[in-house]
C-alpha cells in the first residue's frame, strides 16, 4: 500500500522551493517591505524587478 504523503523527487524539490520563496516573502512583509509575492519569486530566480 503507498503511502498518502509519499512524494517523488521532483514534486519535494517542487514544495521545498515554494515554501522557500513563502517564507522569504512572509519575512519582508513582517519587515515592512512593499514586495509582492511574485516580485520576492523573482528576486530569487535570479531575475530583475
Amino acid at each position: 500500500m503507498k503511502t498518502k504523503y509519499h512524494m517523488t523527487r521532483d514534486e519535494n524539490i517542487f514544495v521545498a522551493k515554494r515554501n522557500i520563496i513563502d517564507y522569504i516573502w512572509k519575512s519582508a512583509k513582517l519587515e515592512g517591505l512593499a514586495v509582492t509575492y511574485s516580485d520576492t519569486e523573482a528576486i530569487y530566480n535570479g531575475m530583475s524587478v
